[in-house]
């Protein structure tokens, strides 16, 4: 015979069920969330790449600036190296081999847009992202994107300078929508 006055403890069915239902409403909302974790870091990746390619373009700048060479059609700098980085009208050459190769300082390979990256980056120097971005007088640019994209993925950082006259200065920046 049962003691009366002993009282069981648990979980009703109903308890049971409230909670099974708010585990799976967290889960609904919180895991998509963590899915794109990847993409989010290609995108802070793509800004910080984007933020090198200004610095890069600023140092030349100021350094042929300094030079009194900032008017030259096409000159050259030497770095603390001893390389030659390509410069016309005060801004790098629109070339990864003869400018940004040695002021960034990566993992690349140079590849077509179509390619998926499996270095630490890919570059691609006459990506055409005149459907992307409007630029004066260049529609190609050199792109810089991450491991496990292409350059048509909407991932990546650009550099586009019209090299061809005084005056112009290059449109650098980070398309991340792709990511």
């Amino acid at each position: 015979m049962k003691n009366p006055y002993v009282r069981q403890s648990g979980f009703t069915l109903i308890e049971l069920i409230i909670v099974i239902v708010i585990l799976g409403i967290l889960s609904a909302v919180a895991l998509p969330r963590f899915l794109n974790v990847q993409g989010s870091a290609n995108a802070s990746v793509v800004k910080s790449m984007a933020n090198h390619l200004q610095k890069a373009s600023d140092m030349v700048n100021g350094k042929v600036t300094l030079e009194g060479r900032a008017a030259t059609a096409s000159t050259t700098i030497t770095d603390e190296q001893g390389n030659s980085i390509s410069v016309a009208y005060g801004y790098p050459h629109h070339d990864w081999n003869s400018a940004f190769e040695f002021m960034i300082k990566a993992n690349v390979t140079m590849t077509s847009a179509s390619a998926s990256c499996t270095n630490d980056f890919c570059v691609d120097e006459s990506h055409d992202i005149s459907g992307t971005i409007t630029a004066t007088g260049a529609d190609l640019a050199l792109v810089m994107y991450p491991r496990s994209t292409t350059g048509n993925d909407s991932c990546y950082a650009y550099y586009i300078y019209d090299q061809t006259s005084a005056g112009n200065e290059p449109l650098i920046g980070a398309i991340t929508t792709g990511c």
